[in-house]
């Protein structure tokens, strides 16, 4: 056989194992995919006989009775562990140990005791499974109590808090400044951790998102205002044992911040990415639109009820930022719609970014679950979570039954669901899920 066509057998050979390998690392995450089980989560077993006009989370005491949490009717309902019968343990109008004005969520906490921040006496409440009031503690820091109302606050059985910082401050609308003047929000937020003993409040990590613009106007022409919808964002949770979980969404991974200060990362997650047309930016933006309308007057609505905005003066001791007094009122003006313009479609990416926010939450086993943005094992519209552990990676993906999602988690591989009616209330449902275990 002529060398010339040795040579030419054994580089064809070569060049087709080059081109298989690159085709390998070029596909990693649709090979990991493949390798990953979609479980379809069981149909309720039990739903609540009570129906209600919005759940923002709930908790689940270890005698199987569950706290609601219906953030829009403004109460706090406990309902018994065949979600048959219910009462309510707080309320917008009680004297005492109030819900409030505003929706509050519930502390997310492993522990015996339902937490809930109490807006009237700046603290946190304790219940027990009877849905009585137990205790009261002080929050970790004073001059943070309000970032632990309406965001997601997770306590560990360490004895700490986790929740994000305070958000750059910017005028609130209604006020005048000079015209023109742009007010720029960082893409960026510190994520905390407060000791319950020491009161000593730590920057763990920096969290990616949303970008906003502000500009705001003289007095007579309207605010200018301007959303990044589509920026890649990261989100967070905490574990049961102080581990903390941050979703990277530049490039979907995880980074594990461990109680003992060590950081470890996870391999970048299988993601089916989907295209972005111009007709869906712009669907996008008319959606963005209208909810920051919305969130802009209900803001503006809230201040104007209260007797204008809380503010709390800081200053600076021990290189730590503290509050200088009690907190004051300042009055706002009269309120101007805003003018929310659309991000050129140039500077929104060409495919969903894999996570949204509020897309992460954990289970009790010390799992982190999320919901990307997109799926290609959604059937019908149903939502698939993906199911992350530390030591073992991707282990499932989940896909709910159809038009439900996750409010909560119980002991044992109980999932909380919530599904809507048709008169537009919702309903909790409880059906449970088995985690594959380690081989």
């Amino acid at each position: 056989m002529p060398t010339t066509y040795v040579l030419k057998v054994v580089r064809g050979c070569l060049r087709a194992r080059r081109v298989a390998a690159a085709l390998l690392l070029g596909m990693p995450s649709v090979l990991a995919a493949q390798a990953v089980p979609v479980v379809d989560l069981a149909p309720a077993a039990v739903k609540s006989a009570t129906s209600f006009g919005s759940v923002l989370n709930v908790f689940e005491f270890p005698d199987g009775s569950l706290a609601v949490n219906d953030a829009s009717s403004r109460q706090l309902y406990l309902l018994d562990r065949t979600l048959s019968s219910h009462k309510v343990m707080l309320d917008s109008a009680m004297s005492t140990s109030s819900y409030g004005r505003n929706s509050v969520s519930i502390i997310a906490c492993n522990c015996r005791e339902l937490w809930f921040p109490d807006i009237a006496s700046r603290s946190i409440l304790t219940f027990e499974g009877t849905g009585t009031q137990k205790r009261v503690m002080s929050a970790p820091s004073a001059a943070d109590f309000g970032l632990l109302l309406n965001a997601r606050t997770i306590a560990d059985t360490l004895s700490h808090l986790f929740y994000r910082g305070r958000p750059p401050r910017t005028p609130f609308p209604g006020r005048t400044l000079p015209p023109g003047t742009p007010v720029v929000n960082p893409d960026s937020t510190p994520l905390l951790r407060a000791d319950f003993e020491t009161r000593k409040v730590d920057t763990i990590a920096n969290l990616r998102s949303l970008r906003g613009w502000v500009q705001y106007s003289s007095g007579e022409s309207a605010t200018h205002i301007a959303v990044d919808i589509l920026a890649s964002i990261d989100e967070w949770t905490a574990l049961p044992d102080g581990t903390v979980a941050i979703v990277r969404g530049h490039d979907y991974h995880v980074d594990w911040l461990l109680p003992d200060g060590r950081k470890v990362s996870s391999p970048k997650l299988p993601f089916d990415f989907k295209v972005l047309t111009n007709a869906d930016k712009a669907a996008l933006m008319d959606s963005a639109r209208k909810a920051e309308l919305e969130k802009h007057r209900a803001s503006y609505d809230r201040a104007k009820a209260a007797g204008g905005i809380e503010a709390v003066a800081m200053s600076s001791a021990g290189g730590a930022m503290v509050a200088a007094g009690p907190p004051m009122r300042f009055p706002v003006g009269e309120y101007h719609v805003p003018v929310v313009d659309s991000v050129p479609f140039e500077r929104m990416p060409d495919y969903y970014p894999p996570i949204r926010a509020g897309a992460v939450t954990s289970d009790l086993d010390g799992n982190v679950w999320i919901l990307p943005t997109t799926s290609a094992q959604s059937r019908a519209g149903e939502l698939v979570y993906d199911v992350v552990n530390r030591e073992r990676g991707l282990i499932m993906r989940v896909r709910l039954p159809v038009g439900r999602s996750i409010v909560g988690f119980g002991k044992n591989g109980t999932v909380y669901l919530v599904s809507r009616e048709t008169n537009g209330k919702w309903i909790v449902e409880r059906t449970t899920v088995s985690i594959p275990r380690k081989i």
